[in-house]
């Protein structure tokens, strides 16, 4: 829990009294809080997209199996697997994916371009693990299922 005004109490080495203790203000330090959001900043649809086209990707044209691919690569631009579980888990959502338009279940440019908006809404900076506030979001709105 954060206060505006938290008092450290702290020894007072100025002071002749070693006994003596002084009240501090957290105001008072210099903290630097900016490493604690370096990895968890929030991708604007507009950068995203610029990333996409930089690297050649689209969701719109091509076969479904190259757009499902599209759509993974920007998902993981968005929320970076870090481990074997994290990609495993984005190679199951795209078969699921591509299982879910094939069978005709989903359109494809709603489907991927509604992950991608997940993936996008997972990293907003209040969210402390967007890895799981996506899954979240799968299962709950597109009622997804390994």
């Amino acid at each position: 829990m954060f206060y505006d005004t938290l008092e450290i109490e702290s020894l007072n080495c100025a002071s002749s009294n070693s006994n003596s203790k002084e009240r501090t203000s957290i105001l008072d330090f210099d903290f630097d809080f900016s490493h604690f959001f370096e990895g968890n900043q929030k991708m604007n649809a507009r950068e995203l997209a610029s990333k996409m086209q930089a690297a050649g990707l689209t969701i719109l044209e091509g076969t479904l199996d190259s757009r499902v691919r599209a759509c993974m690569e920007a998902v993981k631009l968005c929320i970076r697997p870090v481990s074997a579980s994290d990609k495993t888990c984005l190679r199951n959502i795209g078969r699921w994916a591509g299982a879910s338009c094939e069978s005709g279940t989903y359109c494809p440019e709603e489907l991927l371009a509604r992950i991608i908006d997940h993936a996008l809404e997972a990293t907003n900076p209040a969210c402390r693990n967007p890895k799981a506030v996506f899954m979240y979001l799968m299962k709950t709105e597109l009622h997804y299922a390994a």
